[in-house]
């Protein structure tokens, strides 16, 4: 099946390569989280409530505490990217009939509408405008006309950035609203994929847009699979059916980041590898990494953890038999050189891996194996739990701060290996993945 796939995607990139030219772009993962504590002699910390997140200090979130503020970034009416999304060529041939939602769409058709979309929209570079009629610039919302359909343009709106300092975009992103403006009337796109299973925005009554839950694309309706080269096969399932998730995220491409192209699928949509924040202390030879899709005006889609193989460690099976989650704490994965307040989900092994220092214990749900350091290799995972010790902190149960040791939930490098809670694969392109699972990452009372 995966090589039937990846048959389909090189033919999809042939027919359209002569009508359509190459489109090459962090959010709030956890503002608090709640680590159950395993220590049976230490501090018992209990939740406390609600903390809202400092927004003056968010600048910050990278390991929970200070810093100085970035530099503000302040927006051109027109923002110089290297996302030029192409024009979506018109179908050679249109099908009697206006398009319609299905509830399954296959893989092979889903790459073929991406290159010739029945639904007639046409992407253009996202270039930052006055807001559409009936609305006035109040400052509260960020324009881009993104393309057209018909007669309609096709607009995104973000939250507006003002004053706002890298730190503060990438911790609270910029997630992206569509909207469809023609003959005077503005519609908000609820629901912008052809299957009629995909999730849909949250319809707003903030201002004065007609609610549109009909409107679709199919440049917005990926494959359920996409292969890459090392046979690493992610999904978009378990995202495009999370609320609100389909139209992405601005924050990328108003900082100029540019991803790692990892597939072209055509009509502008990309699976890509984006490099995340990597702190200067953080363990060496490990850069932080996450998968996602970025759409035809540049937003990018997060994938799930549930999409990416390795993505959540209760799918691992390990060779023992044995279960290593206790079925409270948190499983996903995180990456080793990140923290709790990020959103990285793998670090990748920047210098290869050493095939002695790894030993095969389990597998992913997709049969990718999986390894944890071998016996007597503990560099690496003694500088990882060293780290996210070092960088524990949180309240205990007279509101008295406590850290490192005392906030961590593991005691010893040799727990946090007999926990399976460490562990690489083979990723896209065959560069090795490490991952945490989630309640080994640093105990964060609260990302400020």
């Amino acid at each position: 099946m995966t090589g039937d796939l990846d048959d389909l995607l090189v033919r999809a990139a042939d027919d359209r390569e002569s009508a359509l030219s190459a489109v090459p772009a962090d959010t709030l993962a956890h503002v608090r989280t709640a680590v159950r504590r395993r220590r049976r002699l230490r501090h018992t910390v209990e939740s406390i409530g609600t903390v809202a997140v400092v927004g003056a200090v968010v600048a910050a979130v990278t390991l929970g505490g200070s810093r100085a503020p970035l530099p503000a970034v302040t927006p051109t009416p027109s923002p110089t990217s290297t996302v030029t999304p192409a024009p979506t060529p018109t179908p050679s041939a249109t099908p009697a009939g206006a398009p319609t939602r299905e509830a399954q769409i296959d893989d092979a058709t889903a790459l073929t509408r991406l290159a010739a979309p029945r639904t007639g929209e046409t992407w253009t570079a996202p270039r930052q405008v006055p807001a559409p009629p009936p609305l006035t610039d109040d400052g509260s919302l960020d324009w881009y006309l993104v393309g057209q359909r018909g007669s309609a343009d096709i607009y995104v709106a973000t939250p507006g950035v003002g004053s706002s300092d890298e730190g503060e975009i990438r911790f609270f992103g910029l997630p992206a609203d569509l909207y469809e403006l023609e003959a005077g009337t503005l519609r908000h796109i609820l629901c912008p994929s052809a299957r009629s299973g995909d999730a849909c925005a949250q319809a707003s009554t903030e201002n004065l847009a007609t609610q549109d839950a009909d409107t679709f694309y199919d440049t917005l309706t990926p494959p359920r699979s996409i292969p890459t080269a090392g046979g690493y096969t992610l999904s978009t399932a378990a995202t495009w059916e999370t609320p609100g998730a389909i139209t992405g995220d601005m924050a990328a491409f108003v900082l100029d980041d540019e991803p790692r192209v990892l597939q072209d699928l055509g009509g502008g949509l990309q699976l890509v590898e984006r490099a995340l924040f990597t702190a200067a202390d953080a363990p060496a030879g490990l850069a932080n990494v996450g998968y996602a899709l970025r759409l035809p005006y540049g937003a990018v889609v997060d994938l799930s953890s549930a999409d990416v193989p390795g993505g959540d460690s209760a799918t691992i099976t390990w060779d023992d038999g044995a279960s290593y989650h206790d079925g409270e704490s948190s499983t996903r994965t995180a990456a080793p050189a990140g923290t709790n307040c990020g959103s990285a989900m793998f670090s990748v092994l920047t210098d290869g891996i050493d095939p002695a220092a790894w030993v095969q214990t389990g597998r992913t749900a997709d049969g990718r194996r999986v390894h944890t350091p071998a016996p007597g290799h503990l560099e690496l995972a003694t500088e990882v739990f060293t780290w996210h010790q070092q960088n524990s902190w949180t309240l205990g149960p007279d509101m008295e701060q406590v850290e490192g040791a005392d906030a961590y939930p593991y005691d010893s490098v040799e727990q946090l290996l007999a926990d399976r809670a460490l562990f690489a694969l083979e990723g896209p392109g065959g560069r090795w993945l490490v991952g945490l699972r989630g309640d080994a990452v640093n105990t964060v009372y609260e990302c400020v």
